[in-house]
């Protein structure tokens, strides 16, 4: 993405993206903040916020969702994306041996150390 020009910072909070993005504006940068629809209503993002940032609000901001009726960005996806964008990134944690787990197509008990007797 950096090769074309896009660059994603984590800013800590909204205020931080809100600082981040003036500073961007003030030296003639590009900037595109996005954010949950629902940031409307937050006093970080609300319009008066956004203008004093120097932001166009035509131009340079994007809630996310918004156009698609969902507040938050984590409900553009399904379960399934999210459990395939998060599964390569580490081991799902294991169980201790004799240490119950959960079938994930069953939801059933079963013992990790089992043995017929």
């Amino acid at each position: 993405m950096q090769a074309a020009g896009i660059a994603l910072w984590a800013c800590d909070n909204n205020e931080g993206a809100l600082h981040l993005a003036g500073y961007l504006v003030k030296h003639h940068r590009t900037v595109m903040p996005m954010a949950d629809a629902d940031s409307r209503t937050t006093r970080h993002f609300k319009t008066e916020k956004l203008i004093k940032a120097g932001l166009d609000l035509t131009k340079q901001v994007s809630h996310v969702g918004e156009s698609d009726g969902y507040n938050e960005l984590e409900k553009l996806f399904s379960d399934l994306q999210w459990a395939a964008a998060a599964n390569p990134t580490g081991p799902a944690p294991r169980a201790s041996c004799g240490a119950p787990t959960t079938s994930p197509n069953t939801g059933a008990a079963s013992s990790a150390n089992a043995s017929s007797t």
